[in-house]
């Protein structure tokens, strides 16, 4: 399927999720006003996080599946990441408020109010957050999709927070208030892993980190028939939107319309390997330019 199509499709289950994520946001949010609870809070925080997610990476989808244009020769995949970024700065200024919550909570005695209505609506959402989770997973997989694989990573992490939700109102039937302040401690440790992992392939885009090792397109490369050796290799960009330049060198013999099939058989070979792949840039040079090293000058006439 073409990158386009992979981010419209994505960007529709993106939009089934936006709205569940806000009723899961909704009665969470409800549930720990009714329950005191300080994890149900954040949980609800989470779940309303989560949606803000979905509203962010659902517009940079529509913008990262336009086609290249005069001002974005290269396309628009980039938005992608810069939303991803976003999202993560979002989760980490979400912090703040779940952790004084749990600050004040450790020198009062607040014990949140057990109603089995209660768990037994968290238990529902917990299971339909898990299914959620591996459906967007499962999707971010087919469809090579790093906004999808972040927020489905995000939903998931949402589900344990909804189960430390559960114990703190099992602690507060047993009249015990710790567990409610220690699992929004928790919550708050799970929110800073959900930031960084979600921001940590958004980095690597926007900053060019290396996306397929060396040694593997070497190998790939080195397949193609008039292939006599490869250096300068680099990659770059999102897991489905990488962008290759390298090097070839070929025999010096070899003519010009030879020399530019052997170019055009390593970026089919590259792109057939790694699916991720969208552009390949081949450099051709001769391989006795390589081999004998640079050329000394020729000696100017005095």
């Amino acid at each position: 399927m073409p990158v386009d199509d992979n981010k419209r499709a994505a960007a529709r289950i993106m939009a089934l999720v936006l709205t569940l994520n806000l009723a899961a946001a909704v009665v969470k949010f409800i549930i720990s006003l009714l329950a005191n609870s300080a994890v149900l809070r954040g949980d609800a925080y989470y779940s309303a996080i989560d949606a803000l997610v979905d509203v962010v990476l659902l517009v940079m989808l529509r913008l990262a599946a336009r086609p290249p244009d005069e001002n974005h020769p290269y396309g628009h995949a980039k938005f992608e990441a810069v939303a991803v970024a976003v999202v993560a700065v979002m989760i980490f200024a979400m912090l703040q408020d779940l952790f004084m919550s749990a600050w004040h909570r450790l020198s009062g005695n607040h014990i949140p109010r057990f109603d089995p209505f209660y768990m037994l609506v968290l238990a529902a959402t917990l299971i339909f957050s898990l299914l959620l989770a591996i459906y967007q997973i499962r999707e971010a997989r087919r469809l090579n999709s790093p906004s999808l694989r972040a927020d489905g990573a995000f939903t998931f992490s949402g589900c344990a927070l909804t189960g430390l939700s559960m114990l703190s109102l099992l602690g507060g039937r047993a009249g015990l208030a710790w567990p409610d302040s220690a699992g929004a401690f928790l919550a708050c440790g799970m929110i800073l892993w959900a930031g960084w992992h979600v921001g940590r392939d958004a980095l690597a885009a926007l900053l060019d980190e290396v996306r397929i090792d060396e040694t593997r397109l070497l190998e790939v490369v080195l397949e193609v028939p008039g292939v006599g050796g490869c250096h300068q290799i680099r990659s770059r960009g999102l897991p489905d939107h990488i962008h290759v330049d390298l090097h070839i060198q070929v025999d010096p013999a070899m003519s010009v319309y030879d020399s530019h099939k052997v170019a055009h058989a390593v970026e089919d070979m590259v792109m057939a390997k790694f699916p991720g792949v969208q552009e390949v840039a081949v450099h051709v040079e001769p391989l006795s330019a390589i081999v004998q090293g640079p050329q000394p000058e020729p000696t100017r006439p005095a």
